[in-house]
């Protein structure tokens, strides 16, 4: 989970968004929560669901928020 996003294979719209965001590990991610990113101006819902397979490919669907 400490795994920089910059280094993952996300595509290069989550990356641009994670740098400006200061979102640098999946762990940041986690921490702000499925719902918040879904909520957050300049997030979205294909980075959503990009984000949402990748919890899901890396079993961490522990961390979907049921909103999201």
């Amino acid at each position: 989970m400490n795994h920089s996003i910059s280094e993952l294979n996300f595509s290069s719209e989550i990356k641009e968004f994670a740098q400006m965001e200061g979102l640098l590990t999946v762990s940041d991610f986690i921490i702000v929560g499925t719902k918040k990113l879904d909520q957050t101006e300049g997030f979205t819902k294909r980075m959503l669901l990009e984000y949402l397979n990748f919890l899901e490919d890396h079993g961490l669907e522990r961390f979907m928020d049921e909103e999201a």
